[in-house]
């Protein structure tokens, strides 16, 4: 599928599509991000188009993914004092339930460490809503949170 986006990379950007269509893309608004495993099946035509980054996943660690969930997704009204103590309980959570994962489970398809913690930051967001019952302005999630 990369192979197809050439012309869009290209400086025409250009979609051609397998029915022989062709899509003009706005250059000065097109802005397009690829977070690929590895670049194993792109031609070196795709590369060079490419601004290529790469980071190996140990590098990275599990603790950004965190911090930029922390930072972007916690409903207003949340204290800073709560905010720590959600950042401590990740702390000392996250880690160990992925050496348990990896030590004692079988995983149908492969995930990566970074996958999984920003899924469980994204569940965890899910559950920190009105509809679920918690109420910042009321002050009793961080006591809630302690027991």
């Amino acid at each position: 599928w990369i192979e197809n986006m050439n012309t869009v990379l290209d400086d025409n950007r250009t979609l051609c599509l397998p029915n022989g269509e062709r899509i003009k893309l706005n250059g000065k608004t097109l802005r397009m991000l690829f977070e690929v495993e590895d670049c194993a099946v792109a031609s070196p035509a795709t590369v060079s188009r490419l601004g290529v980054v790469w980071i190996p996943p140990d590098a990275l660690g599990i603790r950004p993914p965190i911090v930029t969930f922390m930072g972007k997704y916690m409903p207003d009204g949340m204290s800073d004092e709560l905010k720590e103590q959600l950042m401590q309980l990740f702390d000392d959570t996250i880690e160990k339930t992925l050496y348990f994962l990896r030590r004692n489970c079988r995983e149908s398809i492969a995930s990566m460490d970074n996958n999984l913690v920003y899924s469980c930051c994204r569940l965890f967001q899910s559950l920190f809503t009105a509809e679920q019952g918690v109420d910042f302005a009321a002050g009793g999630a961080l006591d809630t949170m302690k027991k």
